[in-house]
């Protein structure tokens, strides 16, 4: 558990600089008000690179098919800063889609591995402390991207980002080697069941209502950070210091609640409360 908290903390802090600079670089090139169409063009780029897992997953394995698409999603970030630097501003729309879709893939891979080797009473015991560590990562991040924007400039923070997602493999290769690798059911053997999981999820009311709860706090979500963007431009106008902003914002406000609540809050509401409390929780909190 301590290894594969640790590969989420070197992720997200990794995440902290892809996520400031694809925003700041998009409204660079393109201006806040054309966010709405590059984030119409993130569900599609979800579901495919999540095919493309799926296939790795039948093919290689839960434990080499991580590590695959974790150097592989740094390799693309590389590759990102090399057409950044070279004028292309249509990159900045592609780092902007790519970066919550590998976030998306990698730490739900992180989730899957926990979920295969813990009972439900360990999750609940483990749930704050991973979350909490991760987040350690999110704080480090966001304080680097405050300290280096100026210095070294927007896009070279890519390569950081890329750098992170090389000790993040060495630790979930380590996870794995400590727990084992869970192995499929016979059912599950060579993607039997589909490689995106559509199938399970149409076949299930309950995940269905989850879906439903996602989408619907996604659109608030949205909504607001869209606002919080057009601000942010107004207020802002000059690339590297909104870089920097982003990445105290996101990585040393947000981040520091974040862990306060993950090491303080969750373990408590997971021992006191039933998960129906807490889903309903998250509406009613987006509402107040």
């Amino acid at each position: 558990m301590i290894a594969i908290a640790g590969a989420a903390s070197f992720l997200l802090c990794g995440y902290e600089f892809i996520r400031a600079v694809s925003t700041s670089l998009f409204i660079d090139a393109y201006g806040s008000s054309n966010l709405p169409w590059v984030m119409a063009a993130v569900p599609p780029g979800i579901y495919s690179i999540i095919y493309i897992y799926g296939r790795f997953l039948s093919w290689m394995g839960a434990r080499r098919a991580l590590t695959a698409t974790s150097l592989l999603s740094a390799a693309l970030m590389a590759a990102g800063y090399l057409l950044l630097v070279q004028g292309v501003p249509v990159a900045s729309a592609v780092v902007y889609v790519f970066r919550e879709a590998y976030i998306v893939l990698i730490i739900e891979q992180y989730w899957s591995f926990v979920n295969s080797i813990l009972t439900s009473g360990q999750a609940r015991q483990v749930n704050g402390p991973f979350c909490g560590i991760a987040s350690l990562g999110s704080i480090a991040g966001g304080t680097l991207v405050a300290k280096l924007a100026g210095p070294l400039g927007s896009e070279a923070l890519l390569l950081c980002a890329a750098a992170s997602l090389v000790p993040a493999a060495i630790c979930s290769s380590m996870a794995y080697r400590l727990a084992g690798e869970p192995q499929p059911s016979e059912s599950e053997m060579a993607g039997r069941l589909g490689h995106t999981g559509a199938g399970i999820l149409l076949r299930s009311r309950y995940l269905l209502f989850i879906l439903s709860l996602i989408l619907i706090t996604q659109v608030v979500s949205t909504v607001l950070d869209l606002r919080f963007n057009g601000l942010v431009e107004a207020s802002i106008p000059e690339k590297d210091p909104r870089t920097a902003f982003y990445g105290s914002f996101y990585g040393q406000w947000l981040g520091i609640s974040a862990a306060i609540l993950q090491f303080v809050g969750v373990p408590i509401l997971m021992r006191i409360l039933p998960f129906r409390l807490i889903h309903l929780g998250i509406p009613v909190i987006h509402l107040i």
